[in-house]
């Protein structure tokens, strides 16, 4: 008898570990929630624009993947995500950085959270419509660069000049740039939403930081 008590023991044991072993991990694993595009946006497909990237605000709609007990709490939780095209893929890729959760009882929270944009086909980014109206000035503006390429090679200016030179140069540069194809995407889009932890998704994540460290 004493050794069935043991083995009882041990198996209620092993399977109070598995459950703390699976609730553990569901709380830096990812979760995928969708979320509705509050206003449109274009973005550029410049070669800079990853460092000038465009807002993006968006609404979480569906909350079905996230714990029950979360879900009155994040209803209509704002998401705050940065944005630039893609031209290879014509997609717009977001990732995003901020989340606010507007509780049951009134108080209001605000965290950074890593989370991105998934497409139908489960890759980066969310494919838009390409708008590329300035064709022919660009290439007008990239046959002066070139020609002043040819010009620079085995030649020698005056300093007044090369000057002269560079500056168009970097105007061209510039101005082709702002004249990069954009893509565009509309508001009211649903879009797939990918949390790198669930984690951040937890209306009582603060709270119960703060009970542990006291």
């Amino acid at each position: 008898m004493k050794n069935n008590l043991i083995k009882k023991s041990a198996i209620s044991l092993s399977l109070i570990l598995g459950i703390f072993t699976v609730c553990n991990a569901s709380e830096t694993s990812e979760v995928k929630v969708t979320a509705v595009l509050k206003h449109g946006l274009g973005a550029s497909t410049s070669p800079t624009s990853k460092d000038n990237p465009r807002p993006i605000l968006m609404h979480l709609n569906n909350s079905e993947n996230i714990p029950l007990e979360w879900q009155s709490d994040l209803k209509n939780a704002a998401m705050l995500g940065k944005c630039h095209g893609d031209l290879s893929s014509e997609k717009v890729i977001c990732r995003i950085h901020a989340l606010t959760i507007v509780k049951s009882d009134g108080s209001i929270l605000e965290r950074e959270v890593d989370a991105w944009i998934v497409d139908e086909d489960g890759l980066l980014g969310l494919r838009g419509k390409v708008f590329d109206r300035a064709k022919k000035e660009r290439k007008a503006f990239l046959e002066v660069m070139d020609a002043i390429k040819e010009r620079n090679l085995g030649t020698e200016f005056s300093k007044e000049e090369s000057s002269a030179r560079a500056k168009v140069f970097d105007y061209c540069k510039q101005y082709v740039e702002l004249l990069s194809p954009v893509v565009s995407i509309d508001a009211g889009q649903v879009v797939n939403v990918v949390f790198k932890n669930v984690s951040d998704l937890d209306p009582t994540k603060e709270q119960n930081e703060k009970t542990n460290v006291q």
